[in-house]
């Protein structure tokens, strides 16, 4: 009985028009209760939300995941940047979200793509073969990740083969120099490293979209590694992040928890 009171006295709080004035948060803002009750802002009133358990085998280690979860499997929300240090799980929560929705019949394909730069603006030059060939390489985090998902399947990795059709993997790789002139309808598609991308280039991705389309961009502010012209406070994520806030089909998120393993965590800590 108690419980059933206390969450009362939760709604009743959320609902009230003092908490929306004092912390007049964004649309598509979320308000966490606890680890289990969290509610997003709709533009008008606190929406209760519902605990994903978890989306093609992976489970959200953190209430950061949890909300983040929230948002990519969302249907009113069609754009996502997520920032964060390496190994909170940016790509692993993006790629198995849209795996999943891909699966459902939601979308058609799963797009992904990164810069291709290397550490410190490192250029591999010339490389040989056609556009998935090229940028192999540099998507080889999304494999990765294909990887932990496979793993989480416990061995039956029938949804992942369904999945892959005549393809090595279950997505599509493209490359971001590409990109313009192109109508991308009804996919999930994922860039990350957006931090390496500039507001133009960023601006080109997110025009391409067509009806049905979300896109997630991910990246690390602090990891900018083409700094000849981009900085940490100047560059196609922050860009993004700065200048839809409040619009009614953007959400933006950050993750500082650490989950990928403890000697990654420890990594974090280097100066």
């Amino acid at each position: 009985m108690s419980d059933d009171v206390d969450f009362m006295k939760r709604k009743a709080f959320l609902s009230s028009k003092v908490i929306i004035e004092k912390y007049k948060p964004s649309i598509n803002e979320y308000f966490i209760v606890d680890n289990n009750i969290f509610y997003r802002f709709d533009g008008e009133k606190f929406v209760m939300r519902k605990r994903s358990e978890g989306i093609f085998g992976i489970k959200p280690k953190n209430v950061e995941q949890m909300v983040l979860v929230d948002a990519l499997i969302s249907e009113e929300i069609k754009l996502i940047t997520v920032s964060g240090i390496a190994g909170t799980g940016k790509t692993l929560m993006a790629l198995a979200a849209a795996l999943a929705l891909k699966y459902k019949g939601v979308y058609d394909e799963v797009l992904v793509s990164r810069r291709e730069v290397g550490v410190s603006g490192d250029s591999q030059g010339f490389l040989p073969g056609n556009e998935q060939e090229k940028v192999k390489p540099f998507m080889m985090p999304f494999i990765d990740n294909i990887k932990s998902i496979s793993n989480a399947q416990k061995g039956n990795n029938k949804k992942i083969e369904k999945l892959n059709g005549d393809n090595s993997y279950p997505f599509t790789t493209f490359s971001t120099i590409y990109v313009r002139g192109r109508s991308i309808q009804k996919s999930f598609i994922i860039i990350d490293e957006a931090q390496n991308l500039t507001p133009h280039q960023v601006k080109t991705i997110i025009t391409r979209a067509g009806e049905g389309t979300k896109i997630v961009l991910l990246g690390d502010i602090s990891q900018v590694d083409v700094q000849r012209y981009l900085r940490s406070d100047m560059n196609g994520l922050t860009y993004v992040m700065s200048n839809l806030k409040g619009k009614k089909l953007f959400a933006s998120f950050r993750l500082d928890k650490v989950e990928r393993s403890a000697l990654a965590k420890l990594g974090t800590m280097l100066p």
